[in-house]
C-alpha cells in the first residue's frame, strides 16, 4: 500500500504543484596559520546505495534510514561514507571515522588573508588601492600595506564559503564592490545574508538561500530570528600555536595566545516553503571544550647569506643562524555542534549521543548512540542505535621518536591524555533498526547493517609520520619526520653553487598502495542478509617526470650507522679503556638513464659529545673509505662533525670508522640529553637508475571491484570490476594540482632598521630561508572528492552479465605551479608576472570536469565485445559570468641592490569566478548488434543564461526524412516573458511575482511551443491566478492550441480554488466537465476526502473545520467505536451522506507510517496494517478479512 500512497501523493503534486528539482578546497599545508575545521565539519565537507562516481572512481555508499516528506520538498536523513581512504591525521566523526550524517546543513568559511566582514569587505583599502599604490611607485604606501597585510590589519583575499544541505551543494565569494555573494558554479539558488555588531566589528549572522522553487532555507538563524546556532571559532587560548626546534619548544611560543574571534559556520535552522506555509527546523547542542592537538607541518629551514662574498657578516658579530627542523602544532578548543532534533509537521527525529561516555579519541566529544522518529503524540515510531568499536596503536613503535619527538605532550603541556586519544581510532561497527512493541523499541527484534573494515587495527597514531605525500598511511614507521629524503645544494646568492650540500629529510613519503587500504571500508552486510563487497586500489597516473616528488629518473638509497652502545664500565667497576668502531660497505651504480659513470656522495657526520655550537668535540673519529676491488685507501679524515663530498666512480667501497680513545678518569656521556640518541651518527645517499614505471601512485583510493551477494547462503554473486585506461593501455588519471614541498622567506638578522610608524624593512646583511615542508606549499585541490580524476573508465559486468560500458569525461587543469629556484629568487617583485610565488589558489575548474562525453555499451558475442548503443555529448556553453580579483600578499626581500631596498613583499593576483558549463548536445546512436548500422537520435539545448532553464529543445532522429528534425520546443519560465505576445499584459504582472526578484519560483513553466515534423506548431500556456488574502500565486489551468485547428485551444487541469495552504480544494478536469471538491486534512497535508461531481460551495464550511480538527487530533490506529480515527471515520460518513449524487472517497492516515484506511464511493473501507517495523502487513476489508499479506525475510528476526 506504499505504492498507493505514494501513487496519490504524486498525483496531486503533478497536477497541482511544482515539484523540488534540484540539478544543479582541500588544502593541505603551506599556511601556518591554518585552523582545521571541526571533525563534523571537516566529515561534512567529504559529502556522499552503490552506485560509482566513475570519474573519480568513487562508490557512493548511502545508509538511508528516515525521509520527511513535506508538499514541496523532502529531507532525507541517512548515513553516508566516503570511500577515498582514511588520512593519518583525520579526527572521526560523530558517527565513526569515514561516516558523515545527513541531517540538514551548513555553511561553512575557509578564511583567506582576514576575515571578509573586518577587510575585505568593509574597508577602504581595497584591490584598486592597493593595484593604484603598485602602479604610483610609492614605495612608503606600499611597504605600509604589505606590512598591514602581514599583521592582518589589511585583507585583499575574498573568502570562500561552502554549503552543502538537502541535495545542494557548492561554493560562494563576495563581490568587493557589490558586497553581494556570488556562486563559483552558477545556479539558480538565491544567496542573501544580514550583518550583525560584534565585539570586534560587523560579523555575518545568518544566511538565506532560496531554491529554484521558491523554498527558503535559513542558517545561522530561524526565520524569525528567535534561534541562533553558529560556531565560533578564536577567542583567548582557543586556538593555540606551538612551534618546536629540533624536538625542543621555542620559548617564544610558550605563552598565552589570543585570536580573532568570527563565525566559522552557520547551520541550517529552519526549511520554510512559503506556498504551503510548512516549516522544517533544527535544533542543535554543543559539547563544550572539545579540543585536540594537531600538526600544523614541519619545516626544514636552511639558511643562505643574501650577501657578496667579499662581505664578511661574521666579522661586524653577525653569525648566520644554523639549519634546522622545526615542528609546527596547534591545540584548538571549540563547542561541538551537533543536530538534536529535527522538526516537521508530523513528527520530529531525535538524535542521542552518548552522553555518559568521553569519546577516547577527543576530549569532551560524545558519540553519536540513537537516532529515534516520534509522531505529534511522542509515539515511538522507529529507532536506530549506532554500535562503535576503538582501535588503538600499540605499535612497537609508540616509544620512539615517532610520538615522543614531540615534548609538547609530556613536558610543555604535563599531560600524556593527547598522545592516548591520538592513539584511538572511532570506528562504526553496525547500524541496528529495532521493532517498535507498546511503544517501545525491541532490543531482541532488529534488522542490522554491518560493517566491515580492512585491517582497522592497523591504524597508527594520528601523530604517526607514516604518511604519505597526501596524507595517506604507507607504513614507513620508521620515519622520523615528515620530511622526504633529499639534500639541497648550497648557494651563493650572487656566484651561484658552492659545492657544499646538506641532508634535507630522510622520510619515504611514497604510496604504498596495500597500506593505503587500511581502516577503509571493505564490506556492507545488509539486513536481508546479502552484502556488498569493496575491493579498492591506489590512484594512478601515467608516469610524469614534471611530478619530481614524487618519480625521478633516479632513486635515492640512503645508507646510515649509528652506535649506540655506551657501556665503559667492566663488572668489577674499573673503567675499560675501549675504542669504537664500525665497518659499513656499500655500492656506487653507473647511472645510465642519465648518462653518469660517478656520482657526487656527500658524507654526513653527527658526533653530539657537546651541544653547544662552536665548541670544539672532545672524541674525534677516524674515517677511512676503501675502494674494494683494489683494496685502496683512497680517503681518510680525523673528523669530529660536519660533511664531507666525495666524487667516486661506479664500485664498491668500503666505510671504516675508528673512534679516538678515551682517557678522561670519568667517561663523557655522549649520548643527548633526556633521548637517547646515537653518539655516532653516518648517513649518506647514492643513487640507481630507476625502473621506468607506466603508472605512479598517488594519494587516496579508487574501486577496483564491487561483489554483490543477495543472501549469505547465496553462491552466485554479481560482480562489477573497474579499469581506467585509455585507448593505448595507459592510465587515464590526472591530478588537479601536484604537490609541491618548498618554500622561501627572507629572515631579519644582522640589520639595521628603517622605523617608520609601525614597520620596518631590512636594509643590509640579510639571509634567506630555503623551507623543505612536509605539507604541500601549494594548494591541493579535490575533483569529485578524489585528488585524481579519470577520463576514460570502463565497467565490467561479471557473473550474471557479460559485457562492458565505456565512458569518458572532461577534464581541465591549470599549469602546474613553477619550481622556484635560488637563482631566480633575487628578480621577484610586485610584478606578478615573474614566477608563480606566492602560491595562490589556482582557478576553479571543477565545474568542467567530471562531465559524461560518451558511454558505449558493449554485449559479448562469439568471442568479440559487439557495440550495442553510443551516447555522446557535448559541452560547448562555457560561460564566465563574474570574475573577483583577489591579490596574496607576503613579505618578502627583492632587490638586486641589498643596500637600496625596491620592494619588500611578494604578490600574487588569482581570480575568484563564476562559471557555469552545460550540455549543449547528445547524440545517442543505436545499433543493429553485429552490424555498423545505427539509428541516431540526437537533441540540442539551449538556456536561460540567469536561472539556467533549458529554454529550447531539438530533437532529431535519423529515421526522420529531409532534416532528420523530429521537434522543436521552446520553453518559456517566469524571467524569459519580456517581449513575449503570447502572453496578456495581465498574465505577465501576475507570473512577474514567480520570478527571480520576488517569489524566485524560477522552475515554474509559463509556456511551450513545440513544432514538429509536419511544421504545425502546439502551443501549451499556464495560466496563473492569485488567491486568499496573502495574493499567492498559482497555475489556474492549461490551454492546449494546435495550429491549424479552430479556436482558443482546449483547456485542462482547471483549478477553480485552493486553500491558504496551497491545497487544490475545487478542481475541472477539462473545461465544463464535472467538478471534484478536496477536503484537507492533517495538518492540511493529506487528501481525506474526494467528492466528485460535488461543488466546494455545496460544502459547509464548518463540517470542513470539524473534519479537519479531527484529522489533527486522530492519535491512533483502530477500527473501534472509540478511537480518535474511528471517530474521523463516522464523520466522513456523515459527509458521503449529506452528497448522495456526488461520489464520495474518504482516507484516513499515520502521517509519518502511511495510509490506514480508505473508504470507497460504496462505503466500503479498506484497512491497512502495520508490522512492528511499520512495514505494510495486511490489507484487510470491513469484515476484517484479510485481502492481502506482505511477508519480510530479514536475519535476526
Amino acid at each position: 500500500m506504499k505504492n498507493i500512497t505514494t501513487t496519490l501523493f504524486l498525483c496531486f503534486c503533478i497536477v497541482f504543484l511544482v515539484g523540488n528539482s534540484q540539478e544543479v578546497n582541500d588544502r593541505t599545508g603551506g599556511d601556518m596559520n591554518y585552523t582545521p575545521a571541526t571533525p563534523e565539519i571537516a566529515a561534512l565537507g567529504k559529502y556522499i546505495e552503490t552506485p560509482v562516481n566513475l570519474y573519480s572512481g568513487l562508490p557512493q555508499v548511502n545508509i538511508p534510514l528516515y525521509t520527511i516528506n513535506q508538499k514541496r520538498y523532502s529531507v532525507p536523513v541517512s548515513l553516508s561514507y566516503h570511500a577515498s581512504g582514511i588520512k593519518v591525521e583525520e579526527v572521526a566523526s560523530r558517527s565513526g571515522i569515514g561516516w558523515t550524517l545527513n541531517a540538514g546543513g551548513m555553511i561553512t568559511r575557509q578564511v583567506r588573508g582576514g576575515i571578509d566582514e573586518r577587510g575585505f569587505l568593509y574597508s577602504s583599502r581595497t584591490i584598486s588601492y592597493f593595484k593604484n599604490q603598485v602602479a604610483s611607485g610609492n614605495n612608503e604606501n606600499l611597504r605600509e600595506e604589505i606590512f598591514y597585510t602581514s599583521i592582518g590589519e589589511r585583507d585583499y583575499e575574498p573568502d570562500l564559503f561552502s554549503f552543502s544541505f538537502n541535495g545542494y551543494s557548492g561554493s560562494f565569494y563576495f563581490d568587493q564592490t557589490t558586497k553581494l555573494p556570488v556562486l563559483t558554479e552558477h545556479s539558480p539558488l538565491k544567496i542573501t545574508y544580514e550583518t550583525e555588531n560584534a565585539n570586534n566589528g560587523k560579523r555575518i549572522s545568518s544566511f538565506t538561500i532560496t531554491g529554484p522553487n521558491g523554498v527558503k532555507y535559513y542558517f545561522g538563524k530561524d526565520r524569525l530570528h528567535t534561534s541562533s546556532d553558529v560556531e565560533i571559532r578564536g577567542g583567548f587560548n582557543k586556538e593555540m600555536s606551538y612551534s618546536f626546534t629540533d624536538y625542543r619548544i621555542d620559548s617564544t611560543e610558550d605563552a598565552d595566545q589570543e585570536t580573532q574571534e568570527y563565525v566559522s559556520s552557520w547551520f541550517l535552522k529552519e526549511i520554510y516553503d512559503p506556498i504551503a506555509e510548512e516549516s522544517v527546523t533544527f535544533d542543535y547542542q554543543k559539547n563544550t571544550n572539545v579540543s585536540y592537538i594537531y600538526r600544523k607541518s614541519e619545516v626544514k629551514e636552511i639558511v643562505e647569506w643574501l650577501v657578496h662574498p667579499n662581505v664578511v657578516p661574521i666579522s661586524l658579530g653577525c653569525k648566520k643562524p644554523r639549519s634546522k627542523l622545526k615542528q609546527y602544532f596547534g591545540q584548538s578548543t571549540y563547542d561541538e555542534y551537533w543536530v538534536s532534533q529535527i522538526n516537521f509537521n508530523h513528527g520530529k527525529v531525535i538524535f542521542e549521543q552518548d552522553q555518559s561516555v568521553e569519546r577516547e579519541d577527543l576530549s569532551n566529544s560524545h558519540r553519536l548512540r540513537n537516532i529515534s522518529i516520534y509522531d505529534t503524540s511522542d509515539l515511538l515510531i522507529k529507532q536506530f542505535e549506532l554500535f562503535h568499536f576503538y582501535t588503538t596503536d600499540n605499535s612497537s613503535y609508540s616509544g620512539t621518536k615517532i610520538y615522543n619527538g614531540y615534548p609538547f605532550i609530556d613536558e610543555h603541556l604535563n599531560d600524556t591524555q593527547p598522545l592516548e586519544y591520538a592513539r584511538k581510532r572511532l570506528f562504526l561497527d553496525n547500524i541496528r533498526e529495532y521493532a517498535i512493541v507498546n511503544n517501545q523499541a525491541d532490543t531482541n527484534n532488529y534488522k542490522r547493517y554491518k560493517f566491515d573494515y580492512e585491517s582497522p587495527n592497523q591504524m597508527p597514531s594520528r601523530f604517526s609520520t607514516a604518511q604519505d605525500f597526501w596524507g595517506y598511511f604507507n607504513g614507513e614507521r620508521l620515519n622520523t619526520n615528515l620530511i622526504q629524503l633529499d639534500y639541497y645544494q648550497h648557494r651563493n646568492f650572487f656566484t651561484g653553487p658552492n659545492g657544499k650540500s646538506e641532508l634535507v629529510g630522510t622520510a619515504d613519503r611514497s604510496v604504498y598502495e596495500e597500506k593505503c587500504k587500511v581502516g577503509t571500508l571493505k564490506k556492507i552486510t545488509y539486513p536481508t542478509g546479502g552484502s556488498k563487497e569493496f575491493i579498492f586500489e591506489s590512484n594512478r597516473i601515467e608516469e610524469d617526470i614534471d611530478l619530481y616528488t614524487i618519480s625521478n629518473s633516479t632513486e635515492k638509497v640512503r645508507h646510515d650507522f649509528s652506535d649506540l652502545d655506551t657501556q665503559y664500565i667492566t663488572n668489577d667497576g674499573s673503567i675499560e679503556r675501549r675504542d669504537f668502531k664500525f665497518e659499513m660497505e656499500f655500492e656506487v651504480k653507473n647511472l645510465e638513464l642519465s648518462g653518469h659513470d660517478s656520482q657526487n656522495i656527500t658524507f654526513y657526520y653527527d658526533i653530539p659529545c657537546t651541544v653547544d655550537e662552536g665548541d670544539e668535540d672532545s672524541c674525534p673519529w677516524d674515517i677511512t673509505l676503501v675502494d674494494v676491488q683494489s683494496n685502496t685507501d683512497i680517503y681518510r679524515v680525523f673528523i669530529r662533525s660536519g660533511e664531507i663530498m666525495l666524487n667516486l666512480k661506479a664500485g664498491t667501497y668500503k666505510l671504516l670508522g675508528r673512534r679516538g680513545v678515551q682517557y678522561e678518569e670519568t667517561p663523557i656521556d655522549l649520548t643527548r640529553p633526556g633521548n637517547g640518541d646515537p653518539l655516532f651518527e653516518m648517513w649518506f645517499t647514492t643513487f640507481k637508475d630507476k625502473i621506468p614505471d607506466t603508472e605512479t601512485l598517488t594519494g587516496g583510493l579508487r574501486i577496483a571491484e564491487i561483489i554483490s551477494n543477495t543472501d549469505e547462503e547465496s553462491l552466485s554473486n554479481m560482480s562489477k570490476k573497474y579499469t581506467y585506461e585509455d585507448t593505448l593501455g595507459k592510465s587515464s588519471g590526472n591530478l588537479v594540482s601536484k604537490p609541491y614541498f618548498q618554500d622561501v622567506a627572507y629572515v631579519k638578522t644582522c640589520f639595521d632598521i628603517y622605523e617608520t610608524t609601525r614597520f620596518a624593512y631590512l636594509t643590509k646583511y640579510p639571509h634567506l630561508q630555503m623551507f623543505y615542508t612536509s605539507n604541500s606549499s601549494v594548494p591541493l585541490f579535490r575533483t569529485s572528492g578524489s585528488y585524481t580524476g579519470y577520463t576514460k573508465v570502463t565497467e565490467h559486468e561479471a557473473g550474471y552479465g557479460t559485457g562492458k560500458i565505456e565512458y569518458t569525461y572532461t577534464f581541465f587543469a591549470k599549469k602546474s605551479f613553477s619550481d622556484f629556484s635560488f637563482e631566480n629568487f633575487r628578480t621577484l617583485s610586485i610584478d606578478p608576472n615573474i614566477q608563480d610565488y606566492p602560491y595562490s589558489p589556482k582557478d576553479d575548474l571543477e565545474y568542467k570536469r567530471g562531465k559524461l562525453l560518451s558511454k558505449t555499451v558493449h554485449r559479448w558475442h562469439n568471442e568479440e565485445f559487439l557495440k550495442v548503443s553510443e551516447e555522446i555529448n557535448t559541452y560547448d556553453i562555457d560561460v564566465t559570468k563574474h570574475s573577483q580579483e583577489a591579490i596574496k600578499i607576503v613579505p618578502m626581500l627583492a632587490s638586486n641592490n641589498i643596500s637600496t631596498i625596491n620592494a619588500v613583499g611578494a604578490m600574487r593576483n588569482y581570480y575568484l569566478n563564476s562559471t557555469y558549463n552545460l550540455i549543449s548536445s547528445k547524440v545517442v546512436k543505436t545499433y543493429n548488434v553485429g552490424t555498423n548500422t545505427h539509428i541516431t537520435d540526437s537533441i540540442t539545448y539551449s538556456y536561460n543564461p540567469e536561472t539556467l532553464n533549458t529554454t529550447r529543445k531539438k530533437h532529431y532522429n535519423s529515421t526522420i526524412p529531409n532534416s532528420g528534425l523530429l521537434s522543436d520546443t521552446r520553453y518559456y519560465y517566469p524571467d524569459d516573458i519580456n517581449g513575449l505576445n503570447d502572453i496578456s499584459t495581465a498574465q505577465k504582472n501576475i507570473i512577474e511575482s514567480l520570478n527571480r526578484d520576488n517569489d524566485h519560483r524560477v522552475s515554474e513553466l509559463v509556456m511551450s511551443k513545440t513544432n514538429g515534423s509536419s511544421q504545425f506548431e502546439t502551443k501549451t500556456k499556464l495560466f496563473y491566478n492569485q488567491w486568499g488574502v496573502e495574493d499567492k500565486t498559482f497555475m489556474e489551468y492549461t490551454q492546449t492550441k494546435k495550429e491549424g485547428y479552430p479556436g482558443d485551444g482546449f483547456v485542462t487541469g482547471k483549478i477553480l480554488q485552493y486553500d491558504d495552504y496551497g491545497n487544490p480544494i475545487e478542481v475541472q478536469e477539462k473545461e465544463n466537465g464535472p467538478i471534484t471538491s478536496y477536503i484537507w486534512g492533517y495538518h492540511r497535508s493529506f487528501p481525506i476526502a474526494v467528492l466528485s461531481n460535488v461543488s466546494y460551495s455545496d460544502l459547509s464550511y464548518d463540517f470542513i473545520d470539524n473534519l479537519t480538527n479531527l484529522s489533527d487530533q486522530d492519535t491512533d490506529s483502530c477500527s473501534e467505536n472509540s478511537c480518535s480515527e474511528q471517530a474521523l471515520r463516522n464523520e466522513l460518513q456523515q459527509l458521503r451522506n449529506q452528497h448522495p449524487k456526488g461520489m464520495v472517497t474518504t482516507y484516513t492516515y499515520d502521517p509519518v507510517i502511511g495510509m490506514t484506511s480508505s473508504t470507497d464511493p460504496k462505503g466500503l473501507t479498506s484497512y491497512y496494517n502495520y508490522d512492528s517495523f511499520n512495514r505494510l502487513k495486511f490489507i484487510k476489508d470491513y469484515n476484517g478479512k484479510v485481502l492481502q499479506e506482505y511477508n519480510y525475510n530479514y536475519k535476526n528476526q
